[in-house]
């Protein structure tokens, strides 16, 4: 059977183009049965609920946090039941990039991947429903840049390494690290660090150090430097606007660990620069 919403052609070879999406809260039973397929590619994100896959005359359960994974012409047969009040996102997508965009992924022969250790896939997928829906402008570039986002991290979660002992602890802290990155004047203690990632102070420390050769306190303080250095560098900022937006609150701390870390004060290090 031909879908109407099968027929949208790419309006480039590089895109994927979304021919339908949105999202399904369920108050009765839904079997859905194409012994055909469709004619493009079909995501469903599962956020709440259970929902029963047959593949290949084996039954399979996606769980909340599981994404199933159609390529055209497979047999479709899952069912959702009101029991477990199953809510989920569908995309229908296509386009000349996809085949090989899953081969490139290992992504063809895969049906079902477990995504609920990557919370951004579920955000993702909710933005490409919401975008497409609302049409906002330049809407398909938007979309087609999402989906092959998805497209990737659903891989990355697919291949992912079976865990190792203490991986969780690692884990956690690598988040830590990402989000110490993103905001390097956050104003953040060792202690609020080791809750973050749910462990004791002294406990956190010995993973911190272990993971990345540095204390806590050295690696933070190693970044604030870093942000003082680009601000040096590329602003006309004073001196105390630089402490301040590298996360010091105190100028006289941070121009003698300034010049601690780097052998100049932040005076001379700005001289120094702007002489080369």
């Amino acid at each position: 059977m031909k879908y109407s919403s099968d027929i949208k052609k790419s309006i480039s070879e590089d895109l994927i183009t979304i021919n339908s999406c949105g999202e399904l809260r369920l108050n009765s039973d839904s079997h859905i049965q194409r012994y055909a397929g469709r004619n493009d590619y079909q995501l469903i994100y599962i956020c709440e609920g259970n929902c029963a896959v047959t593949i290949n005359g084996t039954v399979h359960i996606a769980y909340p946090d599981d994404v199933i994974l159609y390529r055209p012409g497979e047999v479709q047969d899952y069912f959702l039941s009101k029991k477990t009040q199953p809510h989920t996102y569908w995309i229908h997508f296509n386009g000349d990039i996809c085949k090989k965009l899953l081969e490139t992924l290992s992504l063809q022969n895969i049906h079902i991947i477990k995504a609920g250790q990557n919370r951004d896939i579920k955000h993702l997928v909710s933005r490409v429903c919401q975008y497409y829906n609302l049409q906002i402008s330049n809407h398909s570039l938007l979309c087609s840049a999402l989906m092959q986002s998805v497209l990737t991290l659903l891989s990355n979660e697919a291949h992912k390494a079976p865990p190792q002992p203490g991986s969780k602890s690692t884990d956690k802290i690598s988040e830590l690290i990402s989000r110490i990155k993103m905001v390097p004047n956050l104003d953040i203690s060792v202690a609020a660090c080791a809750e973050f990632c749910y462990m004791s102070k002294p406990h956190f420390s010995r993973i911190f150090k272990r993971t990345t050769g540095m204390s806590p306190v050295q690696f933070i303080l190693g970044l604030r430097i870093d942000r003082a250095k680009e601000l040096l560098d590329f602003t006309d900022k004073t001196i105390a606007d630089v402490a301040e937006a590298s996360g010091f609150q105190d100028q006289n701390y941070f121009a003698r660990t300034f010049k601690k870390m780097t052998g100049l004060t932040p005076t001379q290090y700005r001289r120094a620069d702007q002489a080369e």
